[in-house]
């Protein structure tokens, strides 16, 4: 099944609050789009960065089936699923008095 998937996407944090989102292409080994936004709703932009990570990871996976794939970006974007304890850094909309963005844009 997963050498049939298309627009598999990977969400976590790399610092709170910011927000990774990366959809693959699994079936043809492409990543489709790589975006950061803030947990109170700004966009942040792509990200050049986790593109290139995960295109070097399905590089090694090419005659791999779709699950291997996969699991080569899930080690390779290990971190983002882990809501780092150290010192947090600054983002749009992180004055005391902001709640978070929600909505089903924002929630994933």
């Amino acid at each position: 099944m997963f050498d049939y998937m298309q627009h598999v996407s990977l969400c976590g944090y790399l610092h709170w609050p910011n927000r990774n989102m990366i959809t693959i292409d699994l079936k043809n080994r492409r990543t489709v789009n790589a975006w950061s936004y803030s947990t109170f709703g700004h966009d942040l932009g792509g990200s050049k960065h986790f593109t290139d990570l995960t295109g070097k990871a399905l590089a090694t996976k090419t005659d791999s089936d779709g699950l291997m794939a996969l699991k080569a970006i899930l080690a390779t974007h290990d971190h983002i699923f882990q809501i780092s304890t150290g010192p947090r850094i600054s983002a749009p909309g992180l004055s005391g008095s902001t709640d978070p963005a929600s909505g089903w844009e924002d929630d994933w």
